[in-house]
């Protein structure tokens, strides 16, 4: 099937356009431009899906959004269709003003607020705004109607953003952020993972700070997560569901047990308390520790499973997941301590003293 079209704004200059713009139910889809805006898409579709509609989707960076249905035909030689889009001049921009505040609703001055646009395949674009806030806590800009993704940054506490319409008819958008204070906390993890097809075991430590966002792949290659969301931190494991596949166990969801501590209330002997507690768990052994191993739930978040965590705890994390580096499915077993930032001692994490990352 084929469509021939040319798209221009309403001064007849023309419009650039990419693949991901149509949409329709079909395969081996090309999309072939020319000079002047004309463009011809060539796709195979199967006879139960005819009757569905191709449609050109615009939604990019200085035109009005809009969508409309190509005509289509069984020949290169199909009729030629042309498509007006409004083009917006600088009359058509609309104030955004974003009011920043931090947890108690005082302003925060100095913030950095981001407006990227969205495409119309639902990413965004390379072309950012960026303003500060003033001692208000407000920012202002000028923007053009569409769609935005609005993040919003200050030193020290955690990036919020959101996603935001700025509509034609509408004189002010307005938008208010809080932020939180970023949570100072340290990580020291010390897994253990056991393949399913082959019983291979690798095992490793890691130390990592929750302000880092992510523990790296190079260190720790499994889909684990630690992050905050306003004012909780936040474990996110992405484990995998292998069904009684490789040979394997059926599937077992994430677990994640809380290490009870008598923790004295005295700082340093709670410390060493703690970390007394970290180096004794074994990951093999934990059927000796569960009367000390309290179960916790997952629950959905925006990016997946995710636990609330705390600073000064202890816990133990288990799922099925891939070893990103190896390839292969396994089981995994991982303590973490979270402990407060700049208190960690410098000696090496518990563990067997060898950390194996280098042969991944």
């Amino acid at each position: 099937m084929f469509a021939l079209f040319r798209v221009v704004d309403q001064h007849g200059a023309p419009l650039e356009i990419s693949r991901q713009s149509i949409q329709v139910s079909a395969s081996d889809e090309q999309l072939e431009g020319f000079s002047d805006g004309y463009y011809l898409f060539s796709f195979f579709q199967h006879s139960s899906s005819q009757t569905d509609p191709c449609q050109l989707r615009i939604q990019d960076v200085g035109v009005r959004q809009q969508e409309q249905q190509l005509r289509v035909a069984e020949s290169v030689y199909a009729p030629l269709q042309e498509i007006k889009v409004h083009r917006f001049e600088e009359s058509d921009k609309r104030p955004l003003v974003v009011d920043v505040a931090d947890r108690e609703g005082q302003p925060l001055k100095s913030a950095r607020v981001t407006l990227t646009p969205q495409t119309s395949h639902g990413g965004t674009s390379n072309q950012e705004l960026s303003f500060t806030a003033n001692d208000e806590g407000e920012a202002k800009v000028l923007a053009y109607p569409g769609s935005y993704q609005v993040r919003v940054e200050r030193a020290g506490f955690v990036a919020a953003w959101k996603n935001v319409d700025i509509r034609s008819e509408q004189e002010t958008e307005r938008q208010k952020f809080q932020l939180y204070p970023q949570i100072r906390a340290a990580l020291t993890i010390n897994w253990r993972w056991v393949s399913i097809q082959s019983g291979e075991t690798l095992s490793g430590n890691v130390r990592s700070a929750v302000s880092d966002v992510a523990v790296t792949q190079q260190q720790f290659p499994f889909p684990i997560r630690f992050d905050q969301e306003e004012n909780q931190l936040y474990i996110q494991a992405m484990g995998q569901n292998f069904g009684g596949r490789y040979g394997g166990p059926e599937t077992r969801a994430p677990s994640i047990k809380q290490l009870i501590v008598d923790v004295p209330d005295d700082q340093k002997a709670g410390r060493e308390k703690l970390q007394a507690a970290f180096d004794a768990l074994d990951l093999k052994k934990l059927d000796e520790a569960k009367d000390r191993l309290k179960e916790l739930e997952f629950s959905q978040g925006r990016m997946g499973p995710r636990a609330g965590i705390e600073v000064g705890n202890i816990y133990v994390v288990t799922l099925q997941t891939f070893n990103q580096q190896r390839g292969q499915p396994g089981e995994l077993t991982f303590k973490v301590w979270v402990d407060r930032e700049g208190e960690r001692s410098a000696e090496r994490p518990a563990g067997d003293g060898v950390d194996r990352f280098g042969g991944f």
